[in-house]
């Protein structure tokens, strides 16, 4: 017999028979829940597939609907518009015709769609173009005139619109003061000018040189004034040089040079500044004195950058430029070194103190030696007198002092002249400079080699001039300046 240790007593066999029961019981409520779970989790899964069902079936339905709806909606304006996609397709029919060079079937068309829509810019446009081609100029003339006074309406407020009607306006040689193109001129004018004042942003440079095409400069004027300078170039300036709008020009011009003082951009200022004087001097139209003025937040490095590059691409631009256009740039360049040649001076001088700092010297090696030979010096002294060891200690600091005292005399010998060296040289090469703007005035007997020229204009640099006009020059230990902003 065995003892049960879940205190059921004694039994025979392997297995309490009480507890087999207890567990067999507690695995079938286990079973039982499981299946329970399982049906109520089959029974959620069903359902929510039953309500998805539903949904699509109700989105269905609804689609259905939308769709019906603008279907609906579709065949009303295609009943209510037609004429429109009817007039539209004429004028496209047209304009294919006008193409083909077939001018009575396009006015034929054309005419069609204007009895349907009077109001179409581009119907009466390509039937003025059409009548034109067939000889008909007082058709041309009337119906342009027609397309153009509905410029800047609703549906012709586009730069497309502006651009079409410009390129069908062609006015024969020798007509340009026959009131008919006076008058369609005048319409142009005041249509163009308030699509410049409320689309300033849509204005680009094809419309543009349509409007100078056709020698408008007081038109074309007021679109340089309005566009965005970045979209403007020295071609354009030349396209409209060409077609003598010089008030147009100057201004485009003028733009640019601010543009490019603006970025700082040396090359590009002295092109636009002398293409803006050539276009003031050949017209007699006085002078861009902005170009200049624009000058002043530049710093004078950069100032000195492009004095230097005024001198040296001199022989390139000439090509390009007139003389009395490169003449009157230095003029104007002069009277402006004027106000910052004083800082000019002083940036060179802050130059050649940088360059003399970094200048190697042998300081180091005469400091040694001057403490080597000190030494030696004070230790024989100290040997015929029988110096004590405290005499010593001050002999060996007298050394050290010695060579302390000799290094620095000798390095500031050296950066005060090679500071001489670097500020005469930088000096003789603003010299020239001056020359070159017509600033100061070209020596009156040139030496006859080039070491004999170079020696010349460093005792000029160094002596003349000096005595009247460079600021003082500074010690060699002094702190750099400012960087001038006039």
């Amino acid at each position: 017999m065995t003892r049960c240790w879940n205190g059921h007593g004694e039994y025979d066999g392997y297995e309490c028979p009480t507890c087999a029961q207890v567990e067999a019981t507690r695995e079938a409520g286990e079973k039982a829940a499981d299946a329970a779970r399982d049906a109520a989790d089959r029974a959620d899964h069903a359902a929510a597939r039953q309500l998805a069902q539903a949904q699509r079936l109700a989105d269905a339905q609804y689609e259905t609907q939308e769709a019906i709806h603008r279907a609906a909606d579709q065949n009303h304006l295609l009943a209510r518009d037609g004429w429109k996609l009817q007039v539209t397709s004429k004028v496209q029919r047209g304009l294919e015709l006008l193409n083909n060079d077939m001018f009575e079937e396009a006015s034929s068309i054309l005419r069609n769609a204007l009895a349907t829509d009077p109001g179409n810019l581009f119907a009466h446009i390509y039937l003025a173009l059409a009548e034109r081609s067939s000889g008909n100029s007082a058709e041309y003339w009337l119906h342009l005139q027609k397309g153009a006074q509905l410029l800047g309406t609703i549906d012709y407020s586009t730069l497309g619109a502006y651009r079409e009607t410009l390129a069908a306006f062609s006015v024969p040689s020798g007509q340009e003061k026959d009131p008919k193109v006076l008058i369609l001129r005048d319409v142009f004018f005041k249509r163009l000018q308030a699509y410049f004042a409320s689309r300033p942003s849509d204005l680009d440079i094809p419309l543009l040189q349509e409007i100078v095409d056709r020698g408008w400069d007081d038109i074309a004027r007021l679109g340089v004034d309005v566009i965005d300078a970045r979209r403007l170039s020295l071609q354009f300036v030349q396209i409209v040089m060409k077609q003598d709008c010089y008030e147009t020009a100057a201004l485009a011009a003028e733009k640019l040079v601010e543009v490019a003082a603006t970025r700082k951009d040396i090359s590009a200022w002295l092109q636009c500044s002398l293409t803006a004087w050539q276009i003031k001097r050949n017209a007699g139209r006085g002078t861009p004195e902005k170009g200049v003025r624009f000058l002043t937040g530049w710093k004078i490095e950069e100032v000195a950058t492009l004095l230097d590059e005024f001198v040296t691409q001199r022989d390139t631009m000439s090509r390009s430029f007139s003389e009395a256009a490169w003449v009157s740039l230095a003029s104007a360049l002069r009277s402006y070194y004027r106000q910052v040649r004083e800082a000019m001076y002083e940036y060179l001088d802050r130059t050649a103190r940088a360059r003399s700092a970094s200048t190697p010297t042998n300081a180091v090696i005469v400091g040694v030696a001057s403490a080597i030979i000190t030494l030696l010096v004070l230790a024989g002294i100290s040997a015929l007198f029988d110096a004590t060891q405290a005499f010593v200690f001050l002999i060996v600091g007298v050394a050290f002092g010695a060579g302390v005292v000799a290094t620095n005399l000798r390095g500031t010998s050296a950066r005060t002249k090679a500071f001489t060296e670097h500020q005469t040289h930088l000096r003789a090469l603003q010299l020239r400079i001056e020359r070159a703007i017509g600033f100061a005035s070209e020596p009156s007997k040139p030496s006859s080699t080039p070491k004999e020229i170079a020696n010349s204009e460093l005792t000029s640099a160094a002596n003349e001039n000096l005595r009247y006009v460079y600021p003082r020059q500074r010690d060699a230990s002094e702190e750099p300046g400012r960087s001038m902003e006039t």
